[in-house]
């Protein structure tokens, strides 16, 4: 239901486009790396390989992407976590 919504405010904007969706870690590192997005989404929690996982260089393998994590966690060390795996927010 997350991702659909997420999917639904994004197409929304004609000047994005959704290009791919995991509901697990590994599986959006292999996106990812096969896709070379301009911009990933990660949800902190993801099961498998959490969303700071994903994002570590150079597992990512796709450094030019940015990345925006997605989280419910209001924890201040899970936001140093994110700026210090390269997140941009």
């Amino acid at each position: 239901m997350i991702l659909a919504g997420i999917r639904a405010l994004v197409s929304a904007d004609t000047g994005l486009d959704v290009v791919g969706e995991a509901r697990e870690g590994r599986t959006a590192l292999r996106l990812a790396a096969g896709l070379k997005p301009d911009v990933l989404v990660p949800d902190l929690s993801l099961p498998g390989l959490n969303g700071v996982g994903v994002m570590r260089p150079p597992s990512a393998g796709c450094p030019d992407s940015k990345v925006l994590v997605l989280t419910v966690h209001e924890d201040g060390a899970c936001l140093r976590l994110v700026l210090e795996a390269g997140g941009a927010g």
